[in-house]
């Protein structure tokens, strides 16, 4: 399965030092993406769309995309997303994931994903962590100051344990 973290207002913060300790959890790729305040690191296992179009982070919409998982009913979503006007370039379920955060916003889009996955979405000042209900992928986040980090495997070390709090590993179901 992929790796993802991140950082929202925390300068300095090493992506690519950290996307090292998670390299072996995505070996198809790494990326590095920024919108704003937030930095997102991925790397990814691809498993529906094999092609560099569905890269992560992911932009659309305005939005930076970090999402690790899968949705389930993508292709569902997909229909309903063109049937409103969405265009996609991609087979897979990030772009659909992403238009259905753009489009939907996150709040009327959680509700209608099927899967396991967790995600992190920034969008101008917008900057959402979200899990799946079940809780099949772990989202652990961590304050500093104003700022904070994310990951969705522990050993990615998103903050310096010595300072930084543990917020909480996040609840399934939940928005961080």
């Amino acid at each position: 399965m992929c790796g993802m973290l991140g950082a929202h207002d925390l300068p300095g913060f090493d992506v690519a030092a950290r996307l090292e300790l998670i390299a072996h959890r995505g070996p198809d790729g790494a990326g590095i993406g920024t919108e704003g305040a937030a930095i997102h690191g991925h790397v990814r296992l691809a498993l529906l769309d094999l092609t560099d179009a569905s890269a992560q982070p992911f932009r659309y919409g305005g939005g930076l995309l970090s999402f690790v998982g899968e949705i389930w009913n993508h292709a569902e979503l997909r229909e309903e997303l063109r049937r409103q006007g969405a265009a996609f370039k991609t087979t897979g379920d990030t772009e659909v994931l992403a238009a259905a955060l753009s489009t939907w916003g996150v709040a009327r889009a959680l509700p209608r994903l099927e899967g396991m996955f967790t995600f992190a979405w920034s969008r101008r000042a917008e900057h959402v962590l979200a899990r799946d209900r079940f809780g099949k992928v772990p989202l652990h986040v961590h304050r500093r100051g104003r700022g904070f980090a994310w990951c969705s495997w522990d050993r990615a070390r998103p903050c310096d344990r010595e300072r930084a709090a543990l917020v909480r590993a996040t609840a399934p179901g939940r928005q961080a």
